[in-house]
């Protein structure tokens, strides 16, 4: 029969129980005090971006490529048709090779001595073109002989005047009075050729008004007229430049000063 506990013996069993409770749980597992790590722990670098006032996130602009190459600067048409025979003209008028030029002497207030002369054969209009620098105009003509074809090339300018000595007209530089001409039309040009030099009188006068007037005055040379002739009625380029294109310089030598509409 069990021995029954007083007040004071209750306790102290309740007290030595726990106590074995305390001892039995920490003998059973060892202590083991905490090492810190020798390797830190990494540190959060990441930049936060603040959010906009809608609170959506600033997105980074793709940058604009790099051209890598020049543009092409845009090419001028050029005519690439049939030209007229001039040969075949002059067949038809009954004219002589000799006759073929007509240059016509001119004298300006100006003292400068030009050959006029007026192309009777339709040619045809291959090329324009402008030079807003300068306000230099070339035109490139073509016209056939013989089915052979030919092209030359000629300044023009569109402010360009001289006063003349014995009538009350000035012959303008030729851009007046082109009126937009299409390339392929055929046309009777008027050309100029300066017969001298020009004067540093001359030179020094339209530098104020005409800068680019003597930009394209070249001199006739006295051989020029009969070279102009052979090139015209036979095609020979003989004593004449031609460039890359097979196009006949004359822009040192004429100077295209009007352009009518020719009766084709």
């Amino acid at each position: 029969m069990a021995k029954e506990l007083t007040g004071r013996e209750f306790l102290g069993a309740v007290a030595l129980g726990v106590g074995g409770l305390v001892l039995s749980g920490c003998t059973g597992v060892p202590v083991t005090e905490a090492v810190p790590s020798s390797t830190p722990k990494p540190t959060n670098t990441e930049t936060k971006v603040p959010p906009t006032s809608t609170g959506i996130p600033t997105a980074t602009p793709t940058p604009t490529p790099t051209p890598t190459e020049i543009p092409t600067p845009t090419e001028v048409p050029m005519y690439t048709g049939e030209f007229p025979d001039t040969s075949e003209y002059y067949r038809r008028m009954g004219a002589l090779e000799q006759h073929f030029l007509e240059f016509t002497e001119v004298r300006t207030l100006e003292d400068m001595k030009l050959l006029q002369l007026f192309f009777g054969a339709p040619l045809s209009l291959v090329q324009v073109s402008n030079d807003p620098d300068t306000g230099i105009t070339q035109f490139v003509w073509g016209f056939s002989v013989r089915g052979n074809d030919y092209r030359f090339r000629t300044y023009a300018l569109p402010y360009c005047e001289f006063k003349m000595a014995d009538i009350d007209h000035y012959v303008p530089g030729g851009g007046d009075l082109v009126g937009n001409p299409t390339i392929g039309q055929y046309r009777n040009p008027v050309f100029l050729a300066v017969q001298e030099p020009l004067s540093e009188a001359w030179i020094e006068f339209t530098g104020g008004y005409f800068p680019a007037c003597s930009d394209v005055m070249g001199d006739l040379l006295p051989q020029d007229k009969d070279r102009l002739g052979q090139f015209f009625f036979n095609g020979n380029t003989e004593g004449f430049e031609i460039d890359e294109k097979g196009i006949l310089d004359l822009r040192r030598v004429l100077i295209t000063t009007n352009v009518l509409v020719a009766n084709e």
